[in-house]
């Protein structure tokens, strides 16, 4: 289990030339995986619209991914100073996360589609969610931001 330092490390390193590189290494493959299963999504929707949820769960983790990782960064952001911790950042915030929420909680056969298919519709958004949390609730000293 890393300690705190480590990760407050490796948090630093994103900002510097070989941490950052492998920011980038994780981001955009990440990023690509995400917009093609937004485009899944969208188009098993569009071709399928008689059917209430598109067939195959990965279809639902794009745009959990993307709605995560919005939050993730925005949060980020917030921690480090790079922009005001504003009510209204704070909402967009909560909404991407209550969004995740009610992308996984409107399937029908919700039990039966995890035990079947567990990586989009467990894995993939208490990952987003718990990445969230974890950089919200980490103090600002570990992430090398001036203290509150």
């Amino acid at each position: 289990m890393p300690s705190w330092e480590k990760v407050r490390a490796i948090i630093m390193a994103a900002g510097t030339g070989a941490g950052r590189a492998m920011a980038i290494i994780i981001a955009i493959p990440t990023a690509i995986l995400a917009g093609i299963l937004l485009v899944a999504f969208l188009r098993e929707a569009v071709d399928n619209p008689h059917v209430g949820t598109p067939t195959g769960g990965m279809v639902i983790a794009g745009p959990v991914m993307i709605l995560g990782a919005l939050a993730y960064r925005s949060v980020k952001k917030r921690k480090l100073g790079e922009v005001k911790s504003t009510f209204v950042r704070q909402v967009l915030e909560f909404t991407l996360l209550l969004l995740i929420c009610l992308i996984i909680l409107a399937q029908n056969n919700l039990k039966n589609l995890i035990a079947t298919d567990p990586v989009p519709n467990l894995i993939i958004p208490l990952w987003a969610i718990l990445a969230y949390l974890i950089m919200a609730l980490m103090p600002k000293r570990l992430l090398g931001g001036p203290s509150a």
